[in-house]
């Protein structure tokens, strides 16, 4: 009897772990975001400082990619600067994604970021749409080269953008 009744509490736990992981996979393809439509503020007393566009860096990948164009305005006279995907970004939709400020050129791959200094300036807000993400004051941005979005649950690149200036 107690055999049966260990049992049945570790495949109960078993179980629960299991649908608890499955639940952190799947929630954000059942019930993404909804898409982000944020706008450049006073976007004519600001300077555009780099672009680059959203690559899938791993065609035989069909879940983790990107598309879309990116943007770096300086506001002018000031430190301050706004990273803004545009409004045709889109990435795979998946758990804990991140938007990271990179000093690799050329982020194809998992250790291409792991390789290169990484500025954490946000949680993505959404799969789609423009969005506007603000680095730290004091930050460098002649640093970082590339914007990439990484999913900080599973440690995997899902886009990456290179930026010219």
């Amino acid at each position: 009897m107690v055999k049966y009744l260990l049992s049945g509490i570790l495949g109960l736990i078993i179980g629960l772990a299991i649908g608890i992981a499955g639940t952190i996979i799947v929630y954000p393809f059942i019930f993404p975001p909804p898409e982000v439509n944020e706008r450049i503020a006073d976007i004519t007393k600001k300077t555009l400082a780099a672009s680059g566009e959203f690559i899938h860096p791993n065609p035989s990948d069909p879940v983790h990619w990107g598309k879309g164009g990116v943007s770096i305005y300086r506001q002018k006279n000031l430190n301050e600067v706004e990273v803004y995907l545009e409004s045709d970004f889109e990435v795979g939709p998946g758990p804990a994604y991140h938007v990271y400020l990179s000093s690799g050129t050329d982020i194809k791959s998992n250790d291409d970021f792991k390789n290169a200094v990484n500025l954490d300036i946000g949680t993505l807000k959404s799969f789609k749409g423009s969005q506007i993400y603000r680095p730290p004051a004091d930050t460098n941005m002649e640093d970082y080269k590339s914007i990439v979005v990484w999913c900080v649950a599973f440690g995997q690149l899902i886009t990456s953008a290179k930026l010219a200036r």
